[in-house]
């Protein structure tokens, strides 16, 4: 299946917690970006190639969807599933662990295990914390940068990767802003979707698209 490129390019949505705060300021930071709905711009660099695309994204407890350009992404139940709009096709694949890592959300007990957990700045904005990962995965993982405002609520992720993912993209800023505190419901993935122990199925506005089931793409 070819997506085009605008679309191939969303697949890292990062999250970012931090070692050394206290236990309630974890939990700020947790609570802040818990619930949200944000109109989101995507900057993309690869090489001296430099491309500004803009969407929104909606999160909470049980799903994140994120739209940019004609694109459209869920992340539910250990599964994200990729709709390319203009091609009128569906592509879903199972996660797994992934799915706390492709997320704005936050777990501080499972990132320990890949990052480097360390203190925030403190900037004009509000926090500035950097994600460095562990010796064993940086070749996988790169370094994150997310900026908050005072009140813990992300305005701004800078992910580097290692080196230029297989589009040739070696660093993604995805801004929010227009931030309203709570869960566009209309994007909710079980309304569109059905999936079941055999079977992943199109629903509404995505029942003519064709269907493509990818592999674990961990």
């Amino acid at each position: 299946m070819k997506f085009t490129f605008n679309l191939k390019i969303y697949l890292i949505l990062l999250l970012v917690v931090t070692k050394g705060l206290s236990q309630d300021q974890f939990i700020d930071l947790y609570k802040a970006n818990l619930n949200f709905t944000s109109q989101l711009t995507l900057t993309v660099t690869a090489g001296d190639y430099t491309q500004d695309l803009s969407g929104k994204t909606t999160v909470n407890e049980t799903f994140q969807y994120v739209q940019i350009g004609s694109g459209e992404f869920y992340t539910y139940d250990r599964v994200q599933v990729k709709v390319s709009n203009t091609e009128k096709k569906v592509a879903y694949y199972p996660i797994e662990f992934m799915q706390e890592i492709q997320s704005f959300k936050f777990d501080k007990e499972f990132l320990e295990a890949f990052y480097y957990l360390k203190n925030p700045d403190v900037i004009e904005s509000g926090y500035q914390f950097e994600l460095i990962p562990l010796d064993n995965y940086r070749s996988l993982l790169g370094q994150t940068t997310i900026r908050t405002d005072k009140d813990f609520k992300i305005n701004q992720i800078t992910y580097t990767f290692p080196t230029p993912n297989p589009y040739g993209v070696s660093k993604m800023i995805y801004n929010f802003t227009n931030r309203v505190e709570k869960t566009d419901l209309t994007k909710d993935p079980t309304l569109y979707f059905k999936k079941t122990t055999n079977e992943f199925i199109l629903l509404k506005k995505y029942s003519s698209y064709e269907l493509i089931n990818l592999p674990n793409e961990e």
